[in-house]
């Protein structure tokens, strides 16, 4: 399954313990790299395996995001503070400060540090709110963002053209994922700042009615982790240059994906139409002819599936937790 790149290969991951970073770890250890984490958070996502080395730090400080790097031929960057739309419209300030604070240090370290090659997971956010679809790489990311996703956006902008300059210095390889609507176990199911699939998979597994903003015919194609974990380490290995998207291609709407959440689980549930919230893109979808053309796109699970195992998954993993925890409140 693996090719011999990763082999023994010193690899940091920060953010290894979060959704995406966690799912990388596991992949990377699988193929023989010599992994180590560094989160602000002691609790992984997922299980991480016993040989990864696990470290707990702040990487917004210059200091500790250096000692961190130093040493590593490959440092893939998952750090960041990531939120739902309705988080990111009512915190435009706070994303974007945290997260260009951090990526930027931990970018001016790996370069300082002699790394070899990073990867930056930038997202769809960053192109223009009016861009045309399918969204194209070439496409315009200097115009006006989605309003509701501002920050974030903003602090994604800044990151590449931080790494723009660092490639024009010379010496240090980027792999820059423009990711869009990646999904699956060990996500983010918190109320406050989980995106929609997980939202509707925690709604729809404790029993309640999952809303949807507006009337739901907005179109958005989702990705599976696993089929997103492999077209990153496929990526590294190749490192192309410039930004690849990466995304999922069958398109749902959004009433579509609610009712199809309701299915898999088995529930009778009927979603709450036109809820009130931030307004998205009325279509979301990228452009992955440049991924496939590199050989590095096979989205090989289909969205009824992926939906399948997440949702099996929180309510093994996580629903548990919350049942014991509303069962402590109780007088």
């Amino acid at each position: 399954m693996f090719s011999q790149f990763w082999r023994a290969r010193r690899v940091l991951v920060t953010g290894g313990t979060g959704f995406l970073g966690s799912h990388v770890t596991r992949a990377l250890a699988a193929a023989g790299a010599r992994v180590t984490v560094v989160s602000r958070s002691n609790t992984a996502r997922l299980p991480l395996p016993d040989d990864v080395t696990a470290v707990r730090d702040d990487l917004r400080d210059p200091q500790v995001a250096a000692a961190c790097v130093r040493g590593y031929d490959v440092v893939l960057h998952f750090a960041s503070r990531i939120a739902g739309l309705a988080y990111n419209a009512r915190h435009p300030a706070e994303m974007l400060t945290y997260n260009a604070v951090l990526d930027l240090t931990v970018l001016e370290a790996a370069a300082r540090e002699g790394a070899s090659l990073f990867f930056y997971p930038s997202g769809a956010l960053v192109y223009d709110a009016d861009a045309p679809m399918p969204v194209v790489e070439t496409a315009s990311i200097g115009g006006m963002p989605l309003a509701a996703c501002a920050g974030a956006a903003w602090a994604k902008r800044t990151a590449e053209a931080a790494i723009r300059l660092h490639e024009s210095e010379g010496g240090m390889r980027v792999v820059l994922a423009r990711l869009s609507n990646v999904y699956g176990p060990g996500d983010d199911f918190a109320p406050e700042t989980a995106h929609l699939i997980a939202s509707t998979i925690r709604r729809v597994a404790r029993g309640e009615a999952p809303e949807v903003v507006g009337d739901g015919s907005a179109l958005r194609a989702y990705l599976y982790v696993d089929d997103a974990v492999a077209a990153i380490l496929r990526l590294l290995e190749l490192a192309p240059g410039g930004p690849v998207n990466v995304g999922g291609q069958h398109e749902v709407s959004v009433r579509g994906l609610v009712d199809l959440v309701i299915e898999v689980s088995g529930a009778t549930l009927v979603p709450r139409v036109g809820g009130a919230g931030p307004a998205g893109l009325s279509r979301k979808l990228l452009d992955v002819s440049r991924l496939a053309a590199l050989g590095g796109f096979a989205e090989a699970t289909p969205l009824r599936d992926g939906l399948k195992r997440t949702y099996d998954w929180y309510r093994e993993r996580v629903a548990g937790e919350d049942r014991a925890e509303a069962a402590g409140r109780r007088p």
